[in-house]
């Protein structure tokens, strides 16, 4: 529902008009999306890793995962805006063709989201210790346990995570080019595909979870 609910409303109901901005329906759309998919892994991680704690409580433990989660989101990305934006002027000395600016902060952008991204998934247990309340790992146990996994953990994010992806992809822009019913109907076939998605991210991640640590030794409350 709150997928599907979010979709009907970026998509259907909450399209801002041109020149109008964002709708208030679309900001707090935007807020749902960032807390729902975080409210309803550390539920599945919970239930699904045997955690004491209540599976739905927004309690401290869900606030300190979802501090760390965004926190990692911004290791990913924001290094990479803040370079490409830095770094603008002595790209633009040293190319003076726009072509090639554009695809040297490509570069610049690209590898600081890959180097991002590889300490996100060093860390990826992490964030799951904090929303099932399990204070046997930290972030220096996630690290350990992720040693020599990175490329396993990646190769199953893409295998089960992209095509869920690409069909929401579509399903999105599919639902954008239609009007009325079929388009609140295709919405929600966007948004039927947006839970498969959340839902394989979090078995891949209680799985690695499960593993990972299991190799490492480290106990789990």
């Amino acid at each position: 529902m709150l997928f599907t609910g979010t979709d009907l409303v970026d998509i259907v109901y909450g399209a801002p008009q041109s020149g109008h901005g964002f709708s208030p329906a679309q900001i707090a759309s935007l807020a749902i999306r960032v807390i729902a998919p975080l409210w309803v892994s550390t539920a599945a991680w919970r239930i699904m890793l045997g955690s004491a704690r209540a599976a739905w409580a927004p309690d401290f433990a869900f606030w300190r995962y979802v501090l760390v989660s965004l926190l990692l989101f911004a290791v990913t990305f924001v290094p990479a805006v803040a370079a490409t934006r830095l770094l603008g002027p002595a790209i633009a000395d040293a190319f003076h063709d726009p072509y090639q600016q554009t695809i040297a902060r490509g570069a610049v952008a690209f590898a600081l989201i890959l180097l991002g991204t590889f300490v996100t998934i060093r860390l990826a247990l992490w964030p799951v210790a904090l929303a099932i309340g399990d204070r046997a790992v930290t972030f220096v146990t996630a690290w350990r346990a992720t040693r020599g996994a990175v490329w396993a953990m990646i190769g199953a994010l893409l295998l089960l995570g992209v095509p869920w992806l690409a069909a929401h992809f579509a399903a999105t822009v599919w639902a954008q080019s239609l009007s009325g019913q079929a388009r609140v109907t295709a919405t929600a076939i966007d948004g039927i595909l947006s839970v498969f998605q959340v839902a394989f991210g979090i078995a891949v991640t209680a799985g690695s979870y499960i593993v990972l640590l299991r190799r490492e030794g480290a106990s789990r409350d």
